[in-house]
């Protein structure tokens, strides 16, 4: 049985991620050989008024808090009008720079937080993430690489992870904000599984996710929409049996 720790955007919980990965998960279960653990952040935030209904029915909650003065929301609405010519990693650096990095401190809490969740409720065969659950999935693999790296252990606790229109790790030492692929290569090296969408107005962000990935095992599916996870037949039919193709190859060279 493969098991998965979900992980929900910014502003929602453990039940919208539920929900909006439903038809998937339906999907995904009919097989009987896959499960799912949803989680949730524990920073209580309240969204803006005008757009409240977007992030579904509370708690409204992150995974991390972000330095004092920083709007989350606001660096959103940023990048969604951010023009750039550059690279994924080039827009990010040149957009965030290091005003809107959270607090070191806290992203280690967060950490801890998962790491007991990890404990409690896993084993678990990969990390599902979206948005903000994206990140966090991204930033725990990074920990824990390095993790059983110091103990002299090879490779990772997970088998893989599905990012559904994620950013790049936080970083947890030094200046930058995120880990970006052209300041440390192909970090993330376990496979990789990333939903994407050609009219995501945050797709840089999914890009250089990407790009931190090893090349050789991460794939690619686009859906074709915005910030979303797909929930039409057709592309969760065809979603679906993409995964199962990735999870079958992973199985085949273990």
């Amino acid at each position: 049985m493969k098991k998965f720790l979900c992980l929900p955007g910014a502003l929602t919980n453990a039940k919208t991620l539920n929900v909006q990965l439903g038809p998937i998960v339906n999907e995904l279960e009919s097989s009987k050989d896959v499960s799912f653990h949803f989680t949730q952040g524990t920073i209580e935030e309240s969204p803006p008024e005008d757009i409240a209904y977007w992030f579904g029915t509370p708690p409204h909650l992150r995974f991390f808090k972000y330095e004092a003065g920083v709007e989350p929301l606001s660096i959103l609405n940023g990048l969604r009008d951010f023009e750039h010519d550059g690279s994924p990693e080039e827009a990010m650096r040149e957009f965030l720079g290091n005003d809107s990095a959270p607090l070191r401190q806290d992203v280690q809490r967060m950490l801890d937080d998962l790491y007991r969740t990890i404990e409690e409720h896993g084993p678990f065969y990969g990390l599902i993430g979206y948005s903000e659950g994206a990140t966090v999935a991204a930033t725990i693999i990074v920990d824990d690489l390095k993790k059983r790296q110091a103990k002299g252990l090879e490779g990772s606790s997970f088998q893989c992870a599905v990012f559904f229109h994620g950013w790049p790790p936080l970083a947890t030492e030094g200046e930058s904000t995120l880990l970006l692929s052209d300041d440390v290569g192909e970090l993330i090296t376990i496979p990789t599984f990333h939903v994407v969408g050609a009219s995501d107005p945050y797709l840089i962000g999914s890009m250089a996710l990407f790009s931190i990935c090893d090349s050789d095992s991460a794939e690619m599916f686009d859906h074709g929409k915005g910030h979303m996870v797909p929930r039409d037949s057709i592309t969760v039919k065809e979603l679906s049996e993409r995964l199962r193709s990735f999870w079958a190859e992973i199985d085949a060279g273990s």
